[in-house]
């Protein structure tokens, strides 16, 4: 009879881990949440329950205890080098909707130890990956390349940080060195063997033609990255891309496309606050002030309370400062 219990109670938990991540895929975040809370507590010792339970959070906007979710699941998984990762990998990029920066990279610090410990090559690349993407978006591209060149002296043939090393030099502006970087991507793609990856090619292809004054071009590149993966990695230089073509319309929609993601944006929430501002300033370039005002709002209900100077905040309390003065 114990035994019969345990199975009831084991596939009742499973039906509600499905049934929650179906819902948080839907966008139907409370529901999920409540779901997958109802899993966690059918099986406390799920560690993946736990982990999907904190997605929905996140993806809910209900950071703090999003965080707390994940925090429970380096606990109970302590024994258990995978979890601990997950947990300090999923915790750091929660911080990032929070702007609180410093313990991102404190709990990025510690996925990377943590991967160095189990030595899991996997998860230490994906560690380097996401503190250059973070020292990208904020700026701070000397960090951003440390990082990087750190990374491909053991992983050099990595496609990832490849890709990721050429973002950065991109947003140095640095057409030249770009161009070699696109071609040691390219082969390292064809040693692959994957074509699937070429999209970071396209990717790369996209940013150098935005360098060089094409939009039209670089519109056609990322258009190909985008067929191989419709992420919000690749639609957020469309979206840049539309506005270098002065099609304000095309780049609202993709801007609205990247925040109603669901599960896409869980791994790059830098993008999605961006895509609140930028949103706002696309809104603002056709005389939606009032529209425009609401997303700057949303974006400084996330940054503009942080200590340290982030990416666009003085800017959008610029914005918002003169549009409420005109109403």
């Amino acid at each position: 009879m114990k035994w019969l219990m345990i199975s009831i109670l084991f596939v009742a938990s499973t039906a509600d881990l499905e049934t929650g991540i179906a819902l948080r895929q839907e966008g139907r975040f409370e529901e999920a949440i409540q779901t997958l809370e109802e899993a966690v507590s059918a099986q406390p010792d799920s560690f993946e329950a736990q982990r999907e339970l904190g997605h929905a959070l996140v993806l809910a906007g209900r950071y703090r205890e999003a965080i707390e979710a994940y925090e429970k699941l380096a606990a109970s998984g302590s024994g258990e080098l995978h979890w601990q990762i997950e947990a300090a990998k999923w915790s750091g990029l929660t911080y990032l909707y929070l702007g609180e920066m410093d313990k991102a990279l404190a709990e990025n610090v510690r996925e990377a130890e943590l991967a160095r410990g189990a030595g899991d090559r996997a998860a230490r690349i994906l560690a380097a990956w996401y503190r250059g993407h973070i020292f990208i978006e904020l700026g701070r591209l000397d960090e951003a390349n440390s990082t990087f060149l750190d990374a491909l002296e053991w992983a050099s043939d990595d496609v990832d940080l490849l890709h990721h090393a050429g973002v950065m030099t991109a947003r140095q502006g640095d057409a030249g060195s770009l161009r070699y970087q696109i071609e040691d991507l390219q082969q390292a793609v064809r040693r692959l063997g994957d074509e699937s990856q070429m999209r970071r090619v396209y990717h790369l292809q996209a940013e150098l033609a935005l360098l060089q004054g094409q939009p039209k071009k670089a519109m056609e590149r990322i258009e190909q990255a985008n067929r191989l993966a419709p992420h919000p990695y690749y639609r957020e230089p469309m979206a840049r891309t539309y506005s270098a073509l002065d099609d304000p319309k095309a780049a609202e929609a993709v801007y609205r496309n990247i925040l109603s993601a669901t599960d896409e944006r869980l791994d790059i929430p830098l993008y999605y606050v961006m895509a609140l501002k930028e949103l706002a300033d696309v809104l603002d370039t056709m005389g939606r002030a009032e529209e425009a005002a609401s997303y700057y709002e949303k974006f400084l209900s996330l940054w503009g309370g942080t200590s340290q100077p982030l990416p666009g905040v003085a800017e959008a309390k610029s914005r918002l400062s003169a549009i409420n003065a005109s109403r």
